[in-house]
């Protein structure tokens, strides 16, 4: 690997708020990002000690993590944990489990998850003493300009009363509004990723399948923002430990339209696709037609809410974590070179 694309910053174990880091818990651990952040604190800290909190064990991982002596593993449910007895000598929390959904029959329960799971967690927190909580927010919960050039950056709070929000994004909003209300005695920081992409991310797999055995692709064309996993692996770590407390930052490297990142996709591939847009003014004639779907079929992931987020310009300012020090080490173009090479290795498998 090139060696601009090692962890090169060096200063990475110097911390401006710790003399050093011991025991670790982050849950979500074993997820896509979860797995890459554990990863990140195994490599810069060889005296650390990581307590993976999940629901589930996961088999299937891109890094090995649990092979690590390292890392344990706890089974715990956020919203029926107890006591949570395992945050005892715990100094560092990351919070980065988390329902997705786009389906409307989970919108109960993803509330219960992202919101009533971190008040929670947060609580335990408190009541444990922990030096620092990390949470894993979203991109989706800071409100977008929707303008093309016009960046958003981490005074733009999105408004939960948005009728064409989806739930996931209400729930985030709603669970890091609840963080600064309730965690005045925690020392905190709020990290916002944008669209991650990366090796190791099984969905990919999924679209690209489909992908192949499409002749036309038809894709709207809206700017998105995205950030490499092991990129935001290392800001997650990175804000642990140089983040001002009780502030948020935004994780985001890269801005692209859909039509050109789904071209680099099969330049990376070798093969030829034909690409089309689809016009925003279609897309709005489809909306009251969309209307009826999401009130007839309840579980449908063709929503208003959909329309308006695969439509909509997301671009965001990465200023601010920038000016903290933080140096993304990971093009795009390095990003699908790796996920490709990751998806053609699994697929020989």
């Amino acid at each position: 690997m090139n060696e601009k694309y090692k962890t090169r910053n060096k200063n990475l174990n110097e911390s401006s708020l710790f003399d050093k880091m011991t025991n670790y818990a982050i849950t979500g651990g074993l997820g896509f990002l979860g797995q890459f952040i554990v990863n990140e604190i195994l490599k810069n800290d060889k005296n650390s000690k990581i307590k993976i909190i999940s629901r589930s064990n996961i088999k299937k991982l891109y890094h090995n993590v649990l092979n690590d002596s390292r890392v344990s593993f706890i089974s715990s449910n956020l919203l029926t944990e107890k006591k949570f007895k395992y945050l005892n000598n715990v100094d560092y929390v990351i919070h980065n489990a988390a329902l997705v959904s786009f389906k409307s029959k989970d919108k109960n329960k993803m509330y219960k998850v992202n919101v009533n799971g971190t008040i929670n967690l947060i609580e335990a927190c408190k009541k444990y003493k922990i030096k620092r909580f990390v949470y894993v927010s979203s991109i989706s919960a800071i409100n977008i300009t929707g303008e093309k050039g016009l960046l958003s950056d981490e005074r733009n709070f999105q408004d939960e009363n948005n009728p064409f929000i989806n739930h996931y994004t209400k729930s985030k909003t709603i669970a890091e509004k609840k963080l600064h209300q309730i965690a005045d005695s925690l020392n905190y920081v709020i990290g916002c990723p944008s669209v991650i992409l990366g090796p190791g991310d099984e969905r990919v797999i999924k679209v690209l399948k489909i992908f192949n055995l499409l002749p036309i692709i038809l894709v709207t064309n809206p700017i998105q923002s995205t950030i490499d996993v092991r990129d935001c692996a290392e800001a997650f770590y990175f804000l642990l430990k140089h983040g001002k407390n009780k502030e948020r930052y935004i994780i985001s490297n890269q801005r692209i339209s859909m039509s050109k990142l789904v071209s680099l996709f099969f330049k990376s591939l070798k093969r030829k696709k034909i690409i089309l847009k689809i016009p925003k003014i279609l897309i709005d004639l489809l909306k009251p037609f969309v209307f009826i779907i999401e009130k007839i079929f309840v579980n449908s992931k063709i929503n208003i809410a959909a329309l308006e987020s695969a439509t909509a310009n997301k671009e965001f300012s990465n200023k601010k974590i920038k000016d903290l020090g933080f140096e993304f080490k990971y093009p795009l173009t390095k990003t699908i070179e790796d996920i490709i090479n990751w998806y053609k290795n699994e697929r020989s498998k």
